[in-house]
């Protein structure tokens, strides 16, 4: 999700009124747990999504989100290029730059929404890519 900070917390001094940031998919996480404490917190057993029982992510009007979870976008970077990047690609890149580095070897299995992000991430890391896909190609 994209937006526009409306009003910041005394404390916040990470972002200020008026900024354009970027929210996760976890609106909150404990901080406190092991995958917490390791920045982990799409693992953490207490985690609350964005979306999904009384939250409306991105379809709402306006969220109320701690500062650990919004991040400013560059200005250089188009507003609807941005939301895919916070989900899909957090999604393949975390484990690339937790578990690979330039000259490995990378299979994606799978060239659909988080497939062709692992592909351009992984590549542009210096890693060597592999791609399966089950569709055929097709002959025109």
């Amino acid at each position: 999700m994209i937006g526009e900070v409306t009003l910041i917390g005394k404390d916040v001094t990470t972002l200020k009124k008026g900024d354009v940031v970027g929210v996760s998919p976890v609106r909150w996480s404990c901080m406190k747990c092991e995958n917490c404490l390791k920045q982990r917190t799409n693992l953490c057993d207490d985690r609350v999504y964005l979306y999904g029982g009384e939250h409306f992510g991105g379809y709402c009007t306006h969220v109320q989100i701690n500062h650990h979870w919004a991040w400013p976008v560059p200005k250089d970077l188009k507003l609807e290029s941005a939301p895919p990047i916070l989900c899909a690609g957090l999604t393949v890149y975390a484990p690339l730059r937790r578990h690979g580095k330039a000259g490995d070897r990378c299979a994606v299995i799978g060239i659909g929404g988080l497939g062709h992000l692992a592909i351009q991430y992984a590549s542009k890391m210096g890693m060597k890519v592999t791609a399966f896909t089950t569709k055929p190609e097709r002959k025109n």
